[in-house]
């Protein structure tokens, strides 16, 4: 079972759409990149990993629980992001 997945996700923000159905699993231990253009939706998915936002619609879900049932600091226990240097 994946760690992290994501289910048809959306996202946007007032009208202008950033995710439209996006889908991916993620095993334990596992090392992903996104890159993208500015503006691509990078940063609003990272901020759906970590429960700082939640899709219009879809699921995050990890360890198979949608992340709006998650505490706070469960997810931080779980999900590390390192952002690139700058």
């Amino acid at each position: 079972m994946p760690i992290i997945c994501a289910k048809n996700i959306c996202f946007r923000y007032a009208a202008k759409p950033v995710l439209e159905e996006v889908s991916f699993a993620l095993e334990a231990a596992q090392i992903v990149a996104m890159i993208g253009p500015n503006g691509s939706g990078k940063t609003t998915l990272l901020k759906m990993l970590n429960a700082t936002l939640f899709p219009n619609s879809g699921q995050v879900l990890i360890e198979g629980q949608d992340t709006r049932h998650w505490p706070r600091q469960a997810i931080a226990r779980t999900v590390a992001i390192v952002p690139q240097e700058s």
